[in-house]
């Protein structure tokens, strides 16, 4: 903004262009952290479901 020339238009230009850019923007980040959080779900669900099948498989081979 401080080498734009003329200085007023780049202003007006900012003024119009600042918050579609921040909401736009504030979307993208949402989105992002929503996939990462349905990873980690998906993951944690994997790992549930292994630990499920090693307790059944430990329960089938357990000597009384």
């Amino acid at each position: 903004m401080i080498v734009a020339k003329p200085f007023e238009a780049a202003l007006e230009l900012e003024k119009n262009i600042a918050m579609p850019m921040i909401l736009i923007n504030s979307f993208g980040v949402a989105l992002f952290i929503n996939i990462i959080n349905n990873i980690k779900d998906d993951l944690n669900k994997i790992a549930a479901f292994n630990a499920y099948r090693a307790l059944n498989i430990t329960k089938k081979h357990q000597v009384i």
